[in-house]
């Protein structure tokens, strides 16, 4: 029976729609259901098969990518099961959130193949479940505002509208915008910018 990883990897050019995806998912968890179905926390531990809306949240939560469209690919497959692995290591779904951008797509396959060593992710220097570093740092970011309790990675567009006038924006947080939040913010820099001229 070939391992986790190597079922993984033979899917490099897989590709398919959610209840596609669901069903891949399926017959890789019936290869070994033991290691690889999701168990509840509470006992009695129950099976936890893979579900469509278990998908679907996880993408709303970013432990693994959005869908290209509709469709579903091997980057989702890596995500998915680097949250399981991760799950059943202990690390809650709260601590998950925002892996697919806190891990890139190659690092994400080093920690899935168990010849780098890295499968116990626990010992990993650093790891969110560390006591060092789940305590009073979680708090303390949270109490700052970060509400996830830890840095996120984020990728920011600049716009040089002049050369002494840039704009900084979240690149995960545009498409998410309307034409009526473009006006909000436009007009927000309108009268902030008023606000600075009257000042000098």
């Amino acid at each position: 029976m070939d391992n986790l990883f190597n079922v993984i990897m033979k899917n490099q050019s897989w590709s398919g729609s959610r209840d596609e995806f669901v069903k891949l998912i399926l017959e890789i968890e019936n290869g070994d259901p033991e290691r690889r179905v999701l168990n509840s926390v509470k006992t009695p531990k129950e099976a936890l098969p893979i579900n469509s809306r278990r998908i679907q949240w996880f993408s709303s939560k970013n432990i693994m990518p959005k869908p290209n469209g509709k469709l579903y690919e091997y980057e989702h497959l890596v995500y998915y099961w680097l949250a399981i692995l991760l799950r059943q290591q202990n690390l809650t779904f709260k601590q998950l959130e925002g892996l697919a951008s806190d891990v890139s797509l190659k690092q994400a396959e080093e920690r899935l193949d168990p010849k780098s060593g890295k499968l116990n992710l626990l010992e990993n220097p650093g790891h969110p479940s560390n006591a060092s570093t789940s305590g009073a740092v979680t708090e303390g970011l949270r109490r700052m505002g970060r509400k996830e309790g830890r840095a996120l990675k984020s990728t920011l567009i600049r716009l040089a509208i002049t050369p002494w006038c840039h704009v900084t924006l979240n690149e995960n947080n545009i498409s998410n915008l309307t034409t009526e939040d473009a006006e909000i913010l436009t007009n927000a820099f309108r009268q902030s910018l008023s606000r600075l001229m009257s000042e000098t």
